[in-house]
């Protein structure tokens, strides 16, 4: 089960700061030492294991057969986020 929507971990990696930056003002956490995310291939980022192209997954068959679907994936990762207080 996976929330809507598809990313890359450069996205995931850039909407965690954003949010953290966003939710930061109003919670007054510490400033990140990050401040700038920077893209790379996976050609740039080895590891031992082979990792496939495209490893979306897809809600298709769960909400057809079940009505369940979820909201998008940066709208839960900010609820996340808000309720841990990272």
């Amino acid at each position: 089960m996976v929330n809507a929507g598809e990313t890359s971990w450069y996205g995931f990696a850039s909407a965690i700061v954003e949010q953290y930056q966003l939710l930061g003002t109003t919670h007054h956490w510490p400033d990140l030492a990050v401040k700038e995310i920077q893209p790379i291939t996976a050609i740039e980022y080895p590891t031992p294991a082979k990792r496939p192209s495209n490893s979306r997954l897809s809600m298709a068959k769960l909400e057809s057969t079940f009505g369940v679907s979820l909201p998008a994936w940066s709208q839960a990762l900010g609820q996340v986020m808000h309720e841990l207080k990272l």
